[in-house]
C-alpha cells in the first residue's frame, strides 16, 4: 500500500512538468543509456570524436601525390615589335639600319597537368602519427567525460530513491502524529492533561507535516535537476526503490585502469609524438614534381583547326635539407619536451591519486554497509519498541509526554537510518561506475 502511495506521489509530482513525452527510468543503468544519446556534455564529446578521426584523414591526405589542372586563353592584343638588323636578313643593308617585326600569334591558349608529390618527408609522416593520438586522446577524454557525468547523474538518481525512501516514513509519521493529537485532543477535553502537553502534540504533528511536505520539495527539485542535466522537457518517471540496492555484496576487486588514467597516459603519448615531429623538422625532404602543357596559337579567334600546337614536359626532383631556421627548431624541440614533461608528470600525479582513491572508496564502502547494516538493526529494534510503547500509551499505562518522547527516539532512529542509507548507497554506486570499462 505505501508503495502505490509513493508511487502516486512520484506520478503527482512529475504531472506538474510539461514534457512532451514520458521517460522511464528502472534502474541507474537506465539513465546512464538515455544519457549516452542525450546529454550536451556526452554528445559535444562524440562530436569532437568525429572532429579528431576527420584530422586524421586530413593528415594523411597530405601523403598523397597532388594532381591539378589548369587551362588559359590569351588574347595579344597589340604584338610588341621586335627590332631586328637590316643586314641580318639582307647582307646589302647599310650597317645600324633596323627593321620593325612582329612575331607570334594573336590567340594563345594551353593546358596544364601539374604533379607533386613529397616522396620522403618525416614530418608529415609523424603529423599523421600525431593525429592518430590525438583522436585516441579525443576517444578518452569523452570516456573520463562519461566518468563525470555518470558520477553526477548517479548522485541524482540515488537522491531521488532516498527522498522517495523518506517520504515513506513521513507519511506514516503523519499518520501517527494525527492520531496522538486526536487522542490528545479528546484528553484535554475531558481534562485529564493540561494544555502544554496538548500543545507539544500540536507541534509534533505539524512538525510531521512540514516534513512531508519538504519531501515532496525535495523529489520536485530532484526531478528537475535530473531533466536539466539530461537536456530534456520529457516527463520523467522513476519506477524504482532504494530498498532494492540493499543486501547486495559490491566487487571491490577494480581490475580496470581509472578512465582518468587513461586520457593522461593518452596526452602523454600525444605530446611524445609531437616531439618527433618537432624533430623531424631538421630531417631532409624529397620531393618529386612533374609537368605537362598542351599549347595551341591561331591568328583567329577559337580556330583550333588551323592552329599550331605544340606540348612541353617537365620532370623535377627536390632534395630540401634544413641547416639554419635561426633556432626555431631548436627552441620548439625544447618546448615538446618540456610538454612531455608535463604530461608525464600529470600522469604520475594522476596514478598516485586515482590509486588512494580506490582504497579509499573500499574503506568508505565496508564502514557505510557496517554503518548501515547496524542503524537498520537499531531502527527494527526501535519500531519494535515504539510499538510496545503504542500500546501501553493506548492502555493509559503511560502519559503522553512520555508517548510522544519515546516516539521522537523513533524519528531520530528514522533520520539516522536514511542518513546511512544515503552513505551505503553512495559508496555503491561509486564501485558500480568504477566497475565500468569505459
Amino acid at each position: 500500500m505505501k508503495v502505490k502511495k509513493l508511487c502516486l506521489l512520484i506520478l503527482c509530482i512529475v504531472s506538474c512538468f510539461s514534457g512532451s513525452a514520458q521517460v522511464t527510468f528502472s534502474s541507474l543503468q537506465d539513465v546512464f543509456d538515455y544519457a549516452n544519446k542525450h546529454e550536451v556534455s556526452i554528445q559535444m564529446s562524440i562530436m569532437n570524436e568525429q572532429i579528431s578521426a576527420a584530422k586524421v584523414k586530413q593528415a594523411k591526405s597530405q601523403l598523397y601525390p597532388q594532381i591539378s589542372g589548369s587551362a588559359g586563353y590569351n588574347d595579344n592584343i597589340s604584338l610588341s615589335p621586335t627590332f631586328v638588323p637590316s643586314n641580318l636578313l639582307n647582307s646589302s643593308a647599310p650597317s645600324g639600319e633596323y627593321k620593325k617585326y612582329k612575331f607570334g600569334k594573336k590567340y594563345m591558349s594551353d593546358a596544364t597537368v601539374d604533379v607533386q608529390w613529397n616522396l620522403l618527408d618525416f614530418q608529415k609522416r609523424l603529423v599523421v602519427k600525431a593525429a592518430s593520438s590525438e583522436m585516441e586522446a579525443s576517444k578518452l577524454s569523452t570516456a573520463s567525460n562519461k566518468w563525470n557525468t555518470y558520477m553526477n547523474l548517479a548522485s541524482i538518481y540515488y537522491s531521488i530513491l532516498i527522498t522517495s525512501k523518506s517520504f515513506e516514513f513521513y507519511n506514516e509519521n503523519v499518520k501517527t502524529a494525527n492520531l496522538l493529537l486526536t487522542s490528545a485532543t479528546d484528553k484535554y477535553k475531558n481534562g485529564m492533561i493540561s494544555e502544554d502537553v496538548l500543545d507539544r502534540g500540536k507541534i509534533q504533528q505539524i512538525n510531521t507535516e512540514k516534513d512531508l511536505h519538504a519531501t515532496e520539495s525535495s523529489l520536485k527539485k530532484l526531478m528537475c535537476q535530473l531533466q536539466s542535466y539530461l537536456g530534456t522537457d520529457d516527463l520523467i518517471v522513476v519506477n524504482d526503490r532504494a530498498d532494492k540496492y540493499i543486501g547486495t555484496d559490491a566487487d571491490l576487486s577494480f581490475s580496470t585502469l581509472h578512465p582518468d588514467v587513461k586520457y593522461k597516459e593518452s596526452l602523454l603519448d600525444y605530446d611524445k609524438w609531437q616531439l618527433k615531429q618537432s624533430k623531424a623538422s631538421n630531417y631532409p625532404s624529397l620531393s618529386l614534381s612533374y609537368q605537362y602543357q598542351y599549347h595551341w596559337t591561331s591568328d583567329k579567334f577559337m580556330n583550333y583547326g588551323s592552329s599550331i600546337s605544340y606540348n612541353s614536359q617537365l620532370l623535377g626532383v627536390k632534395l630540401s635539407i634544413p641547416i639554419f631556421t635561426g633556432f626555431y627548431n631548436k627552441n620548439k624541440i625544447k618546448e615538446a619536451e618540456w610538454n612531455v614533461k608535463q604530461a608525464q608528470f600529470q600522469l604520475n600525479v594522476t596514478q598516485t591519486a586515482k590509486k588512494k582513491e580506490d582504497e579509499m572508496l573500499k574503506i568508505d564502502y565496508l564502514q557505510s554497509k557496517h554503518d548501515f547494516e547496524d542503524a537498520s538493526t537499531i531502527l527494527t529494534l526501535r519500531q519494535d519498541a515504539d510499538s510496545k510503547i503504542s500500546d501501553k500509551y493506548q492502555k493509559g499505562i503511560i502519559s503522553l509526554d512520555e508517548r510522544l518522547d519515546k516516539y521522537q527516539d523513533l524519528l531520530n532512529e528514522q533520520s539516522n537510518y536514511i542518513k546511512n542509507m544515503g552513505n551505503y548507497l553512495i559508496a555503491q554506486y561509486q564501485v558500480y561506475i568504477r566497475h565500468i570499462n569505459f
